[in-house]
This record gives C-alpha cells, sequence and structure tokens, in this order.
C-alpha cells in the first residue's frame, strides 16, 4: 500500500479545521503555557471554556508534567498583593513633610529678610494668606490619593479572590485528563533523562532550546531538570498514543514552538512525526497549533485576551519578553552588576601554578566579556523585577606575585615581581532582583563554574 506524503503527516496551525475535533479519534494535548494563560481569564470566561472543550469528540490529554510545570510557574499569576506600596500612614507622613517644605519654600522666596523693614508684617500676612488658599488644592489631592489608593486596593482583592476561584475550577477540569495509564517514577525520569542528554546535543526538539538551563525541580520525592520538562511532555504523549491506538491525529497545543518546526518554519521537525508514526504504528497527523489558534477555532469565547504572544516567525511584544531583554542590556550595562560579578570570578580564580613560589600573591580582572544572557522574569512589580539568568563568556584574569628570584641587594635587572595573565570560560546563574525605584540590582549571589579556557 502506498504511504502517505510526509509533509501530510506533520501539519501545522493554519491548516486544521475545526472539524479535526469532531471525532475521537483525535488526541488533543493541552500543554502547560495553555493551563498558565487560561488562570488568567476571568471567572466566566473560564467556564465558558471549560463547558465547550467538554462537549467535543477529541480525547483531551493533560501531561503529567505539564500539571507540574504548571503548579510551579502558576504562583507569579497567583501571588496577588492587595495592598499598594506604601501604607496610609506614610501618605499622611510624606503629605505632612510636603506640605512644611512647600510653606517654608513660598515663605524665603516671597518674604525678605531683616527685622526694621516697614512693610515686613504687611508682608507676611500676605503671604501666609496666600500660601492657606493653595493649600486647599494641596488638600484635595491628598484626599483624592487616598481613595484612589483605597479603590486600587479593593480591586486586588476582587481580582485575587477571582483568580483563586479560576484556579480551583481549571484545577478540576485538569484533574479529568490526567491519564491514569502512565506512572512516573523516578526510574523513568532518569531514563529520559539520558535520553534527553543525547537528543539536545544533536538538536533534536522538542526542548532542546532549554539545554542550557539547569534548575532541578522537586515534586513530591521525584526530581528533574527543567530543561527536560519538553521533552517529558512529548515522551507521554507518545507512550499514551502507543497504549491508545485508536488515534490517527495528534493536536498539541502550546505558544513554545521555538524547536518544534523544521528548518522552513512550514512544516514539524520531521523527526517528531516521525516518532509519532513508530509509537502510534501507523501514519498520525501532527498538528502544532497556539492558544488562540485553539480558542478562536472551537468559538470558546469572544472575551479571550492572550496573555502572551509566543511567534517563532516575528517578533514577540509579549511584556515580559520586553522586561528580559530590558533585564539583560542592564546586566551588560550596569556597572554594579559587572563589579559583583568580577569579585565572583576572583574569588572562585585558582591559583597560578607559574606564580606558586611567589610572595604578595595578587589577582585582578583585566578583561571580563558576557557572550550571552539568558533571562527569564519570574515576578514583577511597580517596585521591583525578579528573575533568573544563565550568563556564559570569558575573563582575563592577571597573576602577579613578588619574584623568589629577585635579590633587593643585587641590581641585576631581575624584576621584583613577576605577572600571568590567564584567560577562562565562565558560566554563571544568578537569581536576584532589580529595583525600579533606584535603578539597580539586588541580592548578588551567583553560582557557576570557571574554567581555564586558554593561556595568552
Amino acid at each position: 500500500m502506498k504511504e502517505n506524503n510526509i509533509f501530510e503527516i506533520g501539519m501545522v496551525d493554519r491548516d486544521i479545521k475545526s472539524e479535526v475535533f469532531d471525532t475521537k479519534k483525535t488526541l488533543l494535548v493541552l500543554d502547560t503555557n495553555f493551563l498558565i494563560e487560561l488562570v488568567q481569564q476571568s471567572e466566566k470566561d473560564i467556564n465558558a471554556i471549560l463547558t465547550q472543550l467538554r462537549k467535543i469528540s477529541a480525547t483531551i490529554y493533560i501531561p503529567f508534567f505539564a500539571l507540574w510545570e504548571y503548579a510551579a510557574n502558576n504562583n507569579q499569576v497567583l501571588d496577588i498583593k492587595k495592598e499598594t506600596r506604601t501604607s496610609e500612614e506614610e501618605v499622611e507622613k510624606s503629605f505632612k513633610r510636603i506640605e512644611s517644605e512647600f510653606r517654608n519654600t513660598v515663605k524665603n522666596a516671597i518674604t525678605p529678610k531683616g527685622d526694621d523693614l516697614y512693610f515686613k508684617e504687611s508682608i507676611k500676612t500676605d503671604t501666609n494668606k496666600f500660601i492657606d488658599e493653595k493649600m486647599g488644592q494641596f488638600d484635595e489631592l491628598k484626599k483624592g490619593v487616598l481613595e484612589k489608593k483605597k479603590k486600587v486596593e479593593e480591586q486586588l482583592t476582587r481580582t485575587d479572590s477571582e483568580i483563586s476561584n479560576v484556579n480551583n475550577i481549571l484545577l478540576k477540569f485538569i484533574d479529568e485528563h490526567i491519564s491514569d495509564s502512565l506512572t512516573i517514577d523516578q526510574t523513568w525520569i532518569n531514563k529520559y533523562e539520558k535520553e534527553g542528554k543525547i537528543r539536545y546535543e544533536n538538536k533534536i526538539g522538542p526542548g532542546f532550546a532549554d539545554a542550557q538551563k539547569e534548575m532541578v525541580r522537586q515534586y513530591g520525592s521525584l526530581s528533574y531538570h527543567t530543561k527536560y520538562g519538553d521533552f517529558f511532555i512529548w515522551r507521554e504523549v507518545l507512550e499514551y498514543m502507543k497504549s491508545n491506538s485508536t488515534f490517527d491525529t495528534l493536536v498539541f497545543v502550546t505558544n513554545d514552538q521555538k524547536d518544534l518546526y523544521d528548518s522552513t518554519k512550514k512544516y514539524p521537525d520531521k523527526h517528531l512525526f516521525g516518532e509519532l508514526r513508530e509509537e502510534n504504528g501507523k501514519p498520525t497527523r501532527l498538528y502544532i497549533c497556539k492558544v488562540e489558534k485553539l480558542i478562536k477555532l472551537l468559538d470558546l469565547t469572544l472575551n479571550y485576551i492572550p496573555v502572551s504572544d509566543y511567534n517563532d516567525n516575528s517578533e514577540d511584544k509579549s511584556m515580559r519578553k520586553i522586561l528580559n531583554e530590558n533585564i539583560a542590556d542592564q546586566i551588560e550595562d550596569n556597572e554594579e552588576f559587572n563589579d559583583h560579578l568580577c569579585e565572583w570570578l576572583l574569588n572562585k580564580a585558582p591559583d597560578s601554578e607559574d606564580l606558586s613560589e611567589g610572595e604578595g600573591f595578587k589577582t585582578d580582572v583585566e578583561n571580563c566579556i558576557i557572550d550571552t544572557k539568558e533571562v527569564s522574569v519570574s515576578d514583577f512589580s511597580l517596585e521591583e523585577i525578579t528573575f533568573t539568568t544563565s550568563l556564559s563568556g570569558h575573563v582575563i584574569i592577571n597573576y602577579v606575585g613578588d619574584n623568589p628570584s629577585y635579590e633587593r641587594k643585587i641590581r641585576d635587572g631581575v624584576p621584583a615581581s613577576i605577572s600571568e595573565s590567564i584567560m577562562f570560560s565562565f558560566s554563571v546563574d544568578y537569581d536576584g532582583a532589580y529595583n525600579l525605584l533606584d535603578s539597580r540590582f539586588e541580592d548578588f549571589e551567583f553560582d557557576g563554574s570557571l574554567e581555564i579556557s586558554n593561556s595568552i
């Protein structure tokens, strides 16, 4: 029998039609970012979306690792601060201080100096009258600030309550679509971490774009490297389809599509639907579909608000990406950050073998270059941005020590000190915060490695 053309098996979301969800032969897989998108919708909309999803014939499947990653990442959504950053008491104090400074400034600007000026008392009276008239506007401003503050806090309280309700509704839906046919244990994780390492080295997705991430996540007694999260989800899907051979179509809903396509960006990577065919035992259509596309296809809600806009073919306009880029620029340009990084590198630097016999041993950074910066914002407010970043680069460290061959009483041209410059490559992880009010970084705690790259 003639086999289907390979490009008819791997599909992109522009080819997908709503009819694909009207059959039980379709498996609809929901990725972590789909769940993150939904929890940020209104309670009315989340109910409308989930009601419609329950009506389709396609089988909905949520992988374990999608749930685990959702549980780890949704705190940035659920953690709503109910109070604005300045207390009412501090607002009152600030306004009193400003009022006092304002009165003194006006008096000093208008009232002449000298005790014998004939018109002094008249001027003082007029000045005080002028200030009192203006302070009425000042009092209105203070009143307006406090009223606005109260309204914002009331709105945050309502938002916090609604997000909590939406999360509970979504967790119930997730529970309905988590499979009980697959057992995830540490042996399973260890097996596929080994396979994932080989795949990533050969640029095989999904997930190889996250190969530099080194975070380890705990879930109960289990632990896994988060860089393999996307691959684990894919392995779960393959095993689920292998145990349920009725499916002839897989729709994978995700906004994170950076390493799922071939070089043309027109089709899913042939390796993926090749694996899908092998595991499913027959040609299987693969659609990679964005969240917003699915919402539109199923006409789930007119009020859906996309939280992020990931697109491999055009610039990502999401707020979080903009913040990531801004923090990356600050890391490159911020003198304080670079000073702390250089200090950490110096403390990490080993002794120089060539100078080991010298005395008065000193080191300093001759040059430090950050080659790559991968920034991920975890939370942000009006006051600060918290984030994680992985840095890699190279640094030249200059070693200076007393020359053991130098004799101070003999002037024979022997140098009193000897020096050596050594180039190192470094890889550094940093979890910190950027204070928006002071424009400075906080919590300078680095973790990473420093290795000799080349002697110069």
